[in-house]
């Protein structure tokens, strides 16, 4: 069977994106509960559990927001990466037939190559995001979502530095 390959939409991409945080997010207030789980065994064995232990660790933890928040982006990093080194996608991408491929070859992309796409897609985020501005953080966006628009390979920016492309296989008849 004979395969024609094509880019994959910028839309596709963004609502895939979408997807995959959602999932994400279902999966790390489990984490975080278990982590105060712990945190509270351990202090109720010591002497620091005068108190209530849970309470002290949503105090542990609301007080460090940045801490928490580091965490979270390293979890999404790390999974991001074992999916698209594992499976040439995140669950959203595999769901509407994305793969990650090397732009030369269209085979399976490089470890590097994946290190580098998801970590600097994140510092991309985390920049736009940490602006405290939303008009900011949409017009850093749209730049970029722009760019991919009319780019002939339909690569966003962190795309182009790893040298991948996003495809969808379709068969031809």
């Amino acid at each position: 069977m004979d395969t024609k390959v094509n880019y994959a939409g910028i839309t596709r991409r963004v609502i895939a994106g979408v997807i995959d945080n959602i999932i994400i997010l279902g999966i790390t207030p489990t984490l975080f509960f278990v982590l105060i789980a712990i945190f509270a065994m351990v202090f109720d064995s010591n002497e620091l559990s005068k108190g209530d232990s849970i309470e002290m660790a949503f105090n542990f933890f609301e007080s460090k927001e940045l801490l928490f928040l580091s965490i979270y982006t390293m979890f999404f990093v790390i999974l991001e990466i074992l999916m698209i080194i594992r499976f040439n996608g995140t669950p959203g991408q595999l769901l509407y037939g994305i793969h990650i491929k090397d732009a030369k070859t269209l085979k399976s992309a490089t470890i590097m190559q994946v290190v580098i796409r998801c970590t600097f897609r994140e510092i991309v985020d985390t920049i736009s995001y940490s602006t405290g501005y939303i008009s900011i953080c949409f017009a850093v966006l749209l730049v970029l979502i722009t760019f991919a628009i009319f780019d002939k390979r339909k690569q966003f920016f962190h795309d182009k530095i790893a040298k991948v492309v996003a495809i969808d296989y379709k068969s031809s008849s």
